[in-house]
């Protein structure tokens, strides 16, 4: 069984229909594991119990969730490949140099895992094309709100909505990375 690479951190949203959408799409993207930062309200609790997945659920803190692992989150890229723990979101915007220092464990936010997910793929087939999608990622990264990340949910789920110049851009890069690298 291939390991986890990505940990998709759910988004903290208090609408409960946005939640269901955010949970039916870390499925639909086939999520690895997710990771829950905060604490959810009894509807989201139920919701998550309900999801027909058997999804690692792995936490900041302890107490968050019932059965979960909590998450080692290292502060700097390793120094070679031995590296126990998670690279923290922030590593996105230094994708670059965690990987050619061997870390292959991410957490990033559960919007963009895909694309991260689809990276990493590419990165042990062919470095070169996975820094050219990276630079495309790292930009939208820096200028992302966490509302940006979010509306990422609502475009996928109504495909005919407005969106943003930054969301469009983000669904460009998931368009193409997707399709043709998600699961190599």
């Amino acid at each position: 069984m291939r390991s986890t690479s990505v940990l998709s951190r759910l988004h903290t949203v208090n609408d409960l229909n946005e939640f269901d959408i955010q949970l039916k799409q870390c499925l639909e993207t086939r999520a690895e594991a997710l990771l829950l930062d905060h604490a959810l309200d009894a509807p989201q609790q139920h919701l998550l119990l309900a999801m027909p997945s058997d999804l690692p659920i792995y936490v900041t803190q302890e107490g968050i969730w019932p059965d979960s692992q909590q998450v080692n989150i290292c502060s700097t890229p390793p120094s070679d490949a031995t590296m126990e723990g998670w690279a923290p979101e922030s590593a996105l915007l230094e994708l670059e140099s965690w990987l050619e220092r061997g870390c292959r464990h991410f957490i990033a936010p559960a919007a963009i895992a895909p694309v991260l997910r689809a990276i990493l793929n590419i990165w042990s087939l062919d470095p070169y094309l996975a820094r050219h999608y990276q630079a495309m990622l790292t930009p939208l990264l820096a200028s992302a709100t966490e509302a940006d990340l979010r509306a990422i949910f609502t475009a996928r789920h109504h495909a005919d909505a407005p969106r943003s110049p930054w969301v469009e851009s983000y669904m460009k890069l998931e368009r193409k990375l997707y399709r043709a690298y998600l699961d190599h």
